[in-house]
């Protein structure tokens, strides 16, 4: 499990980033040198321009309001939530002061990021877990892999590099899910 001891944030041109995790671990984004980097990022401009990353594959989603993208001319309207996935290294402005969540994939790794909605428990299977602070205090109950009591609150993440964990959240909530594999 990863918590806000372990992130690190830096500004940009439109507000500040906040990386969750990249892989591998001693990889450097400014380097770019990363597989792939999961992040959220605060807009704080009402409009903005992206980070231009020829070679990287990105998916962003609003947690906290709507956000309109233009990619290279092509018009995106997103609420909260909702997902896009484009070309890093396409011409990108965003319009509205948000909060959103970032997969970055670079070449030879594919991902999906999904949102789930839990009512109670919910088997994690490999893959990243992010827990938007935004729904309130949510505390998520498992196990780590010797059968310790590990408990996940609202911010955090849980990243199950292999086989199966049982999670109890404590009220329904929504949690964002990312699947990376290596493509070749």
């Amino acid at each position: 499990m990863l918590s806000a001891k372990n992130y690190i944030t830096t500004k940009w041109s439109g507000g500040t980033t906040t990386q969750l995790y990249i892989y591998p671990e001693d990889a450097d984004y400014g380097e770019r040198n990363f597989f792939w980097r999961v992040s959220t990022a605060h807009i704080d401009e009402e409009t903005s321009v992206f980070t231009a990353l020829p070679g990287i594959q990105r998916w962003i989603l609003p947690i906290t309001g709507d956000l309109d993208l233009d990619i290279a001319g092509e018009h995106v309207h997103l609420t909260p939530l909702q997902t896009c996935c484009f070309d890093g290294g396409l011409p990108i402005r965003s319009s509205g002061r948000i909060q959103d969540f970032n997969l970055m994939l670079s070449e030879g790794w594919e991902g999906t990021v999904e949102v789930l909605e839990v009512q109670r428990n919910l088997r994690l299977k490999r893959g990243f877990y992010y827990l938007p602070p935004e729904q309130g205090d949510v505390r998520v109950i498992m196990t780590d892999d010797e059968g310790r009591e590990v408990i996940a609150v609202q911010g955090n993440c849980i990243y199950v590099e292999e086989g199966e964990k049982e999670a109890v959240f404590d009220k329904p909530c929504k949690i964002i899910f990312i699947d990376v594999n290596k493509r070749y």
